[in-house]
């Protein structure tokens, strides 16, 4: 059996100190990378929803979100069970919450 490459070995990953973690991902089985990365329209939804499928069994779904909460991939793709909006939105509520305790 051939091993299929994960999707983290197409697209440059920001350094981090500890990537073991994504060996244990359940999307690194996922036959088609790409639907992590899901265009907009209808067609998007279904690769968002057949990517959540994914997310939704993993084991180090809490890694993943932090590395997609990152600054530099807050943009990109589907992280830790979570789109893109959703992403947008946490980060504008943490930044929020962490005005409110400074002020």
């Amino acid at each position: 059996m051939t091993n299929r490459p994960f999707f983290g070995e197409l697209i440059p990953m920001p350094p981090e100190p500890d990537t073991a973690w994504r060996w244990q991902a359940a999307c690194r089985n996922c036959p088609d990378p790409n639907i992590f990365f899901p265009d907009r329209g209808m067609h998007g939804h279904a690769m968002l929803r057949e990517a959540l499928t994914y997310c939704d069994q993993c084991v180090v779904r809490d890694e993943c979100l932090a590395v997609g909460m990152s600054d530099t991939n807050r943009f990109m793709g589907v992280w830790g069970g979570t789109s893109r909006k959703q992403r947008i939105a946490m980060r504008k509520e943490q930044e929020q919450a962490q005005r409110k305790a400074t002020a």
